[in-house]
């Protein structure tokens, strides 16, 4: 059976520590846990490749051995596209997935 994280993996593209915007959404995933918020700040050890992020107040080790992190905008253009394929044409889900995002 899959993890959480691979199945988004497979899905979706993840995104590198440094390429985080403050005040975005992220999803962080490791193996079957999740948090889900806004990103706040970024924490670097000086001597180890060890970053931490703050989502939500949660202070998370976002390190290659850490959480993955995917952006939820993605992930919601792509669950209205998903719903709404034969409805409305794609230009119009992207909107209806970025409104959703910032929910």
């Amino acid at each position: 059976m899959l993890t959480i994280q691979k199945q988004l993996e497979k899905q979706y593209k993840n995104i590198e520590p440094d390429n985080m915007i403050i005040g975005k959404k992220y999803l962080l995933v490791f193996s079957n846990y999740k948090i889900f918020g806004v990103f706040k700040n970024l924490h670097k050890r000086q001597w180890r490749y060890t970053k931490y992020g703050i989502i939500e107040s949660h202070i998370c080790d976002i390190s290659p051995n850490g959480y993955k992190v995917f952006s939820l905008q993605d992930i919601r253009i792509k669950q209205v596209h998903r719903y709404f394929i034969d409805i409305l044409p794609y230009e119009i889900n992207i909107i209806i997935g970025k409104k959703w995002a910032e929910l």
